[in-house]
């Protein structure tokens, strides 16, 4: 494995860069290189990034439950059911309707879930900030009263 210079901010990779080199900051912005082994940057991805799903529209199979979708709406409108005949088709629909609703809310979850996994993961991160800000706020307005309350009882004395 060769070593590999990489800029964290700029992400340029220097090719070519070894060990003895003297330039060890980005010729870009002036940010120190990072040294990685090239094996090393393809087993560890970068776990701040993501790739999610969001245009279930353009799915394949989401294009395709819409059609169905549209054709059982127009049998729904136009059937008239006159005998017991006329019930087999309308009770064939409600078992496909049945399917394809589990069909389209398990499709639902393959795009719901990884964003509300990553939205959780995120929200955690910043309500732990901010928890921690009100905790240093708190205590900076209570230093600040005790000191008003210590200077209102030297002049009250």
């Amino acid at each position: 494995m060769t070593p590999k210079a990489i800029c964290p901010k700029c992400e340029i990779m220097y090719s070519g860069w070894s060990l003895e080199h003297k330039a060890q900051y980005c010729e870009r912005c002036g940010t120190e290189l990072e040294v990685k082994l090239e094996g090393d940057m393809e087993a560890t991805p970068d776990k701040s990034v993501a790739v999610i799903n969001i245009a279930p529209a353009d799915d394949l199979s989401v294009r395709i439950l819409r059609e169905e979708i549209t054709k059982l709406s127009n049998y729904a409108t136009f059937r008239a059911i006159t005998c017991d005949a006329d019930l087999t088709p309308a009770t064939e629909d409600l078992a496909l309707i049945a399917w394809m609703k589990w069909a389209l809310k398990k499709k639902q979850d393959e795009y719901v879930k990884p964003i509300k996994a990553h939205l959780d993961k995120v929200q955690s991160v910043f309500k732990d900030l901010l928890a921690c800000l009100d905790d240093i706020d708190k205590t900076n307005r209570e230093k600040i009263a005790a000191y008003r309350a210590e200077q209102l009882r030297r002049l009250g004395t």
